[in-house]
Protein backbone atom coordinates (compact mmCIF):
# COMPACT_ATOMS: atom_id res chain seq x y z
CA UNK A 1 0.00 0.00 0.00
CA UNK A 2 2.79 2.42 0.88
CA UNK A 3 4.52 1.68 -2.42
CA UNK A 4 1.27 2.61 -4.19
CA UNK A 5 1.26 5.99 -2.47
CA UNK A 6 -1.00 5.35 0.50
CA UNK A 7 -0.39 6.32 4.11
CA UNK A 8 -1.14 3.25 6.25
CA UNK A 9 -1.83 3.35 9.97
CA UNK A 10 -2.22 0.22 12.08
CA UNK A 11 -2.41 -0.41 15.80
CA UNK A 12 -2.24 -3.33 18.19
CA UNK A 13 -5.65 -4.11 19.59
CA UNK A 14 -5.90 -4.21 23.36
CA UNK A 15 -4.54 -7.48 24.67
CA UNK A 16 -2.32 -7.92 21.61
CA UNK A 17 1.14 -6.86 20.50
CA UNK A 18 4.50 -6.58 22.24
CA UNK A 19 3.47 -4.52 25.27
CA UNK A 20 -0.13 -5.27 26.23
CA UNK A 21 -1.29 -4.39 29.72
CA UNK A 22 -2.46 -7.99 29.94
CA UNK A 23 -2.25 -10.37 27.01
CA UNK A 24 -5.58 -11.66 25.76
CA UNK A 25 -7.63 -9.09 27.71
CA UNK A 26 -9.35 -5.86 26.66
CA UNK A 27 -10.12 -3.86 29.81
CA UNK A 28 -11.56 -4.13 33.31
CA UNK A 29 -14.87 -2.73 32.06
CA UNK A 30 -16.42 -1.69 28.75
CA UNK A 31 -13.71 -3.64 26.96
CA UNK A 32 -15.50 -3.92 23.63
CA UNK A 33 -16.46 -0.25 23.58
CA UNK A 34 -12.88 0.73 24.29
CA UNK A 35 -11.56 -1.46 21.48
CA UNK A 36 -13.98 0.17 19.04
CA UNK A 37 -13.21 3.67 20.31
CA UNK A 38 -9.48 2.98 19.94
CA UNK A 39 -10.06 2.87 16.19
CA UNK A 40 -11.46 6.38 16.36
CA UNK A 41 -8.33 7.53 18.17
CA UNK A 42 -6.14 6.12 15.40
CA UNK A 43 -8.42 7.65 12.77
CA UNK A 44 -8.13 11.07 14.42
CA UNK A 45 -4.34 10.73 14.46
CA UNK A 46 -4.26 9.83 10.76
CA UNK A 47 -6.69 12.60 9.84
CA UNK A 48 -4.61 15.17 11.71
CA UNK A 49 -1.53 14.22 9.70
CA UNK A 50 -3.39 13.99 6.37
CA UNK A 51 -6.33 16.38 6.73
CA UNK A 52 -7.44 16.46 3.08
CA UNK A 53 -7.01 12.77 2.27
CA UNK A 54 -10.02 10.39 2.20
CA UNK A 55 -9.89 7.75 4.92
CA UNK A 56 -10.58 4.07 4.40
CA UNK A 57 -10.86 1.44 7.15
CA UNK A 58 -9.60 -2.14 6.76
CA UNK A 59 -10.52 -4.84 9.27
CA UNK A 60 -9.55 -8.51 9.20
CA UNK A 61 -11.07 -11.38 11.21
CA UNK A 62 -11.70 -10.09 14.76
CA UNK A 63 -10.77 -6.68 13.44
CA UNK A 64 -13.57 -6.98 10.89
CA UNK A 65 -16.13 -7.22 13.70
CA UNK A 66 -14.52 -4.20 15.35
CA UNK A 67 -14.65 -2.33 12.03
CA UNK A 68 -18.32 -3.18 11.55
CA UNK A 69 -19.06 -1.83 15.01
CA UNK A 70 -17.02 1.25 14.18
CA UNK A 71 -19.09 1.83 11.04
CA UNK A 72 -22.22 1.88 13.20
CA UNK A 73 -20.77 4.14 15.85
CA UNK A 74 -18.29 6.47 14.17
CA UNK A 75 -18.49 5.70 10.46
CA UNK A 76 -19.62 9.07 9.14
CA UNK A 77 -17.06 10.44 6.72
CA UNK A 78 -15.34 7.15 5.87
CA UNK A 79 -14.53 6.91 2.18
CA UNK A 80 -14.78 3.13 2.24
CA UNK A 81 -14.65 -0.03 4.33
CA UNK A 82 -12.81 -3.29 3.58
CA UNK A 83 -13.87 -6.34 5.60
CA UNK A 84 -11.60 -9.36 5.28
CA UNK A 85 -12.67 -12.80 6.54
CA UNK A 86 -15.57 -11.55 8.60
CA UNK A 87 -18.24 -13.80 10.07
CA UNK A 88 -21.99 -13.84 10.45
CA UNK A 89 -23.08 -14.95 13.90
CA UNK A 90 -26.67 -15.25 15.03
CA UNK A 91 -27.36 -13.46 18.29
CA UNK A 92 -28.57 -16.59 20.08
CA UNK A 93 -25.25 -18.34 19.43
CA UNK A 94 -23.26 -15.31 20.58
CA UNK A 95 -25.35 -15.18 23.77
CA UNK A 96 -24.67 -18.88 24.38
CA UNK A 97 -20.94 -18.44 23.83
CA UNK A 98 -20.87 -15.45 26.16
CA UNK A 99 -22.46 -17.58 28.89
CA UNK A 100 -19.94 -20.36 28.30
CA UNK A 101 -17.11 -17.83 28.56
CA UNK A 102 -18.58 -16.60 31.84
CA UNK A 103 -18.64 -20.15 33.18
CA UNK A 104 -15.06 -20.73 32.01
CA UNK A 105 -14.07 -17.57 33.86
CA UNK A 106 -15.70 -18.71 37.08
CA UNK A 107 -13.96 -22.08 36.88
CA UNK A 108 -10.52 -21.00 35.70
CA UNK A 109 -10.31 -17.28 36.35
CA UNK A 110 -11.65 -14.44 34.17
CA UNK A 111 -8.19 -13.03 33.55
CA UNK A 112 -6.33 -16.29 33.00
CA UNK A 113 -5.54 -17.58 29.49
CA UNK A 114 -8.12 -20.26 28.75
CA UNK A 115 -7.27 -23.17 26.45
CA UNK A 116 -10.81 -24.58 26.63
CA UNK A 117 -12.29 -21.46 25.02
CA UNK A 118 -9.64 -21.58 22.29
CA UNK A 119 -10.57 -25.17 21.50
CA UNK A 120 -14.27 -24.36 21.57
CA UNK A 121 -14.00 -21.40 19.20
CA UNK A 122 -11.22 -22.54 16.88
CA UNK A 123 -11.24 -26.32 17.28
CA UNK A 124 -13.39 -27.08 14.24
CA UNK A 125 -11.59 -24.75 11.84
CA UNK A 126 -8.99 -27.30 10.71
CA UNK A 127 -11.42 -30.17 10.12
CA UNK A 128 -11.84 -29.33 6.44
CA UNK A 129 -8.10 -29.65 5.91
CA UNK A 130 -7.46 -33.09 7.39
CA UNK A 131 -5.03 -34.73 7.22
CA UNK A 132 -3.37 -31.46 8.19
CA UNK A 133 0.31 -30.63 8.53
CA UNK A 134 -0.34 -28.29 11.48
CA UNK A 135 -3.20 -27.28 13.76
CA UNK A 136 -3.60 -23.98 11.88
CA UNK A 137 -3.56 -25.07 8.25
CA UNK A 138 -6.89 -23.23 7.97
CA UNK A 139 -4.99 -19.92 7.93
CA UNK A 140 -3.31 -20.21 4.52
CA UNK A 141 -2.21 -22.55 1.76
CA UNK A 142 1.26 -21.02 2.07
CA UNK A 143 3.15 -23.35 4.42
CA UNK A 144 5.84 -20.73 5.07
CA UNK A 145 3.21 -18.25 6.32
CA UNK A 146 1.66 -20.90 8.55
CA UNK A 147 5.07 -21.70 10.01
CA UNK A 148 5.76 -18.00 10.62
CA UNK A 149 2.50 -17.78 12.55
CA UNK A 150 3.39 -20.81 14.66
CA UNK A 151 6.87 -19.45 15.40
CA UNK A 152 5.59 -16.01 16.44
CA UNK A 153 4.99 -15.76 20.21
CA UNK A 154 2.60 -12.86 19.55
CA UNK A 155 0.29 -15.13 17.54
CA UNK A 156 -1.89 -18.02 18.62
CA UNK A 157 -1.95 -17.29 22.36
CA UNK A 158 -5.02 -18.10 24.45
CA UNK A 159 -7.47 -15.31 25.21
CA UNK A 160 -8.94 -14.79 28.66
CA UNK A 161 -12.63 -15.54 29.32
CA UNK A 162 -13.03 -11.81 29.99
CA UNK A 163 -12.02 -11.01 26.40
CA UNK A 164 -14.37 -13.65 25.02
CA UNK A 165 -17.24 -12.22 27.06
CA UNK A 166 -16.47 -8.75 25.73
CA UNK A 167 -16.18 -10.00 22.16
CA UNK A 168 -19.40 -11.99 22.14
CA UNK A 169 -21.21 -9.17 23.91
CA UNK A 170 -19.97 -6.84 21.20
CA UNK A 171 -21.17 -9.20 18.47
CA UNK A 172 -24.63 -9.31 20.07
CA UNK A 173 -24.82 -5.52 20.01
CA UNK A 174 -23.39 -5.44 16.49
CA UNK A 175 -26.00 -7.87 15.17
CA UNK A 176 -28.82 -5.81 16.67
CA UNK A 177 -27.43 -2.54 15.31
CA UNK A 178 -26.89 -3.87 11.80
CA UNK A 179 -30.36 -5.37 11.63
CA UNK A 180 -31.91 -2.03 12.59
CA UNK A 181 -29.65 -0.37 10.03
CA UNK A 182 -30.46 3.14 11.20
CA UNK A 183 -26.96 4.52 11.67
CA UNK A 184 -25.08 2.89 8.81
CA UNK A 185 -23.26 5.53 6.73
CA UNK A 186 -23.59 5.08 2.98
CA UNK A 187 -19.97 4.27 2.20
CA UNK A 188 -18.65 1.70 -0.31
CA UNK A 189 -17.86 -1.71 1.20
CA UNK A 190 -15.53 -4.44 -0.06
CA UNK A 191 -16.15 -7.89 1.41
CA UNK A 192 -13.38 -10.41 0.75
CA UNK A 193 -12.51 -13.93 1.82
CA UNK A 194 -11.25 -17.28 0.61
CA UNK A 195 -13.76 -19.90 -0.45
CA UNK A 196 -12.39 -22.24 2.23
CA UNK A 197 -12.24 -19.75 5.10
CA UNK A 198 -13.95 -21.38 8.10
CA UNK A 199 -14.68 -18.03 9.77
CA UNK A 200 -16.67 -16.81 6.77
CA UNK A 201 -18.18 -20.29 6.31
CA UNK A 202 -16.82 -20.26 2.80
CA UNK A 203 -18.58 -17.22 1.42
CA UNK A 204 -21.99 -17.72 3.07
CA UNK A 205 -21.29 -15.25 5.87
CA UNK A 206 -20.24 -12.52 3.45
CA UNK A 207 -23.31 -12.99 1.29
CA UNK A 208 -25.56 -12.74 4.35
CA UNK A 209 -23.80 -9.57 5.47
CA UNK A 210 -24.03 -8.09 1.96
CA UNK A 211 -27.80 -8.66 1.98
CA UNK A 212 -28.07 -7.04 5.39
CA UNK A 213 -26.09 -3.99 4.29
CA UNK A 214 -28.15 -3.61 1.12
CA UNK A 215 -31.38 -3.74 3.11
CA UNK A 216 -29.95 -0.93 5.26
CA UNK A 217 -29.39 1.21 2.17
CA UNK A 218 -25.73 0.56 1.35
CA UNK A 219 -25.83 0.14 -2.42
CA UNK A 220 -22.11 -0.07 -3.25
CA UNK A 221 -21.17 -3.53 -2.01
CA UNK A 222 -18.41 -5.54 -3.70
CA UNK A 223 -17.96 -9.21 -2.84
CA UNK A 224 -14.75 -11.05 -3.71
CA UNK A 225 -14.39 -14.75 -2.95
CA UNK A 226 -11.06 -16.32 -3.90
CA UNK A 227 -11.36 -19.99 -4.95
CA UNK A 228 -9.37 -22.26 -2.67
CA UNK A 229 -8.29 -19.40 -0.43
CA UNK A 230 -8.33 -19.80 3.32
CA UNK A 231 -8.57 -17.29 6.18
CA UNK A 232 -5.68 -14.88 5.60
CA UNK A 233 -5.93 -13.79 1.98
CA UNK A 234 -3.13 -11.24 2.41
CA UNK A 235 -0.85 -14.13 3.41
CA UNK A 236 -2.08 -16.51 0.72
CA UNK A 237 -0.29 -17.94 -2.28
CA UNK A 238 -2.09 -15.41 -4.51
CA UNK A 239 -1.62 -12.42 -2.20
CA UNK A 240 -0.22 -10.20 -4.96
CA UNK A 241 -3.45 -10.58 -6.94
CA UNK A 242 -5.51 -9.96 -3.81
CA UNK A 243 -3.59 -6.77 -3.05
CA UNK A 244 -4.02 -5.63 -6.65
CA UNK A 245 -7.77 -6.19 -6.38
CA UNK A 246 -7.94 -4.09 -3.21
CA UNK A 247 -5.97 -1.27 -4.84
CA UNK A 248 -8.20 -1.35 -7.92
CA UNK A 249 -11.31 -1.18 -5.73
CA UNK A 250 -9.87 1.72 -3.75
CA UNK A 251 -9.23 3.68 -6.93
CA UNK A 252 -12.74 2.91 -8.20
CA UNK A 253 -14.37 4.33 -5.06
CA UNK A 254 -12.22 7.44 -5.19
CA UNK A 255 -9.46 6.64 -2.70
CA UNK A 256 -6.46 7.30 -4.92
CA UNK A 257 -2.87 6.75 -3.82
CA UNK A 258 -2.07 10.29 -2.73
CA UNK A 259 -0.95 11.06 0.83
CA UNK A 260 -0.68 14.84 0.56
Amino acid sequence: MAEAGYAVYAHDQRGHGERPRRRGWFAAEQGWNKVVDDVDTVRAHAAARHPVVPLLLFGHSMGSFVSRAYLLRHGQGLAGLVLSATGYRQAWLARLMRRVAGLAGRLGGRLQPNAFMSRLVFGSFNLSFLPARTAVDWLSRDAAEVDRYLADPLCGFHFTPALWQDLFGGIIALEAGEQRGRNLPRCPVLLMTGSRDPVSLGHWALRQLARRYRRAGLDDITLRVYPGGRHEMLNETNREAVTADILAWMERVGVAGRTG
